[in-house]
C-alpha cells in the first residue's frame, strides 16, 4: 500500500473495488456477454458485510 495521505480511507479504496467491478461488468454486458458479481462479496453483500474483494464470472474467453 502506498502513501495516499490524510484523506486515503478504507472506504473509499472499497468503493473504488466495487465501482470498477460494476464497471466491468457493464462494459461485458455491453459487448454481449455474460457477466456478474460472483463469489464471497455476493455473501458479504447478502449478510450486510463489506466485501473484502469483488470477483467477476463471465461466459468471455480470456
Amino acid at each position: 500500500m502506498g502513501n495516499y495521505g490524510s484523506n486515503y480511507t478504507a472506504a473509499k479504496e472499497q468503493m473504488t473495488n466495487r465501482q470498477a467491478a460494476i464497471k466491468i461488468i457493464r462494459r461485458l454486458r455491453h459487448n454481449d456477454f455474460e457477466a456478474l458479481l460472483a463469489g464471497g462479496c455476493v455473501r458479504d453483500m447478502l449478510l450486510r458485510r463489506r466485501a473484502k474483494d469483488y470477483d467477476v464470472a463471465t461466459n468471455a474467453k480470456p
